[in-house]
């Protein structure tokens, strides 16, 4: 499948801009609002790519830009999640409901086919990636359980913007002969992310937060955030890209345990080399645990790769 080594790719990228912003959120930056707006704020670089665009018509545009708008709702409340829950219990939920509800919807709809091989691969994906994120219970604390809330949410939100993405890029365009319909699908939501910053910033709170946490980090810090967003940029590309081959949206979503996988064992090594910066906790169940977890998602691989 031509889609498969790309998407995997893509999450490697993204499991390296993870830890990045893992780091700039415990470190530099305390503020997840400042986050959500910025990485909405350098998505609107699309917009480099609009002359290579066209005219979709105003159904599609209209469906476009509700894609763009969900995106940003769904990192808003993603963030919310992580701030007022612990990650070891939002990733798993986040992580584990994107790819069964774009299932049991596609599956409903008929969106998509399944053979045994993908329904073996979803599966295996599924359980992978939701045993690679959650920690042992004596690492758990008491929360406020709106968390869980949030997180249904965010995993609602991330699965409808990969359901209207997936609709945008079925709208087969071209211009003399140039198939511009990846950069349609990349472009125009664009501007429902554009129209829903605009609205945050009617709020002078909001305006001051964007400018207010780089006033004490140093330039380097600076172009170190902004090269990170561009890294996760060129990972969410791929990952589109992959929604654009054709490949099952159901797996590709799922596919994310692999890039749990990946941070799991960028930040291992992250930890041995530098332990003040990204601190792990390891035991024996944990690495049993995260054992397992690699063998299911090993196994959802071969089983996407028929």
């Amino acid at each position: 499948m031509s889609w498969l080594p790309i998407v995997i790719l893509s999450y490697l990228v993204l499991a390296v801009s993870t830890l990045v912003d893992k780091f700039f959120l415990s470190q530099v930056i305390a503020s997840s609002r400042f986050y959500v707006m910025w990485v909405s704020a350098l998505s609107l670089l699309a917009f480099l790519a609009a002359p290579a665009a066209s005219w979709i018509g105003w159904d599609w545009f209209v469906i476009a830009c509700i894609a763009g708008a969900v995106f940003t709702l769904s990192l808003a409340l993603l963030y919310k999640a992580l701030k007022v829950g612990e990650a070891s219990r939002v990733a798993p939920l986040v992580g584990g409901s994107i790819p069964l509800i774009i299932f049991l919807f596609s599956l409903i709809f008929r969106l998509e086919l399944f053979t045994t091989h993908t329904i073996i691969a979803f599966i295996s994906l599924l359980l992978g990636t939701i045993l690679i994120t959650i920690m042992p219970d004596n690492k758990r604390q008491h929360t406020d359980r709106h968390w869980m809330w949030w997180s249904l949410g965010a995993g609602i939100s991330f699965a409808a913007f990969f359901l209207l993405t997936k609709l945008v890029f079925s709208n087969q365009t071209s211009i003399n002969g140039f198939d511009n319909t990846f950069i349609n699908g990349i472009v125009w939501p664009r501007v429902g992310t554009l129209v829903v910053l605009i609205v945050m910033m009617f709020w002078k709170k909001n305006r001051s937060l964007l400018a207010h946490p780089f006033s004490k980090v140093s330039w380097k810090l600076r172009w170190s955030l902004i090269s990170n967003q561009a890294l996760a940029a060129f990972g969410f590309l791929g990952q589109n890209y992959a929604i654009k081959l054709g490949g099952s949206l159901s797996l590709i979503t799922a596919l994310q345990g692999v890039q749990y996988a990946f941070i799991l064992l960028l930040a291992a090594l992250a930890s041995w080399k530098t332990p003040q910066v990204l601190k792990e906790y390891v035991s024996f169940n944990i690495i049993m645990q995260k054992i397992a977890a690699l063998v299911l998602i090993a196994i959802g691989l071969y089983y996407s790769a028929f």
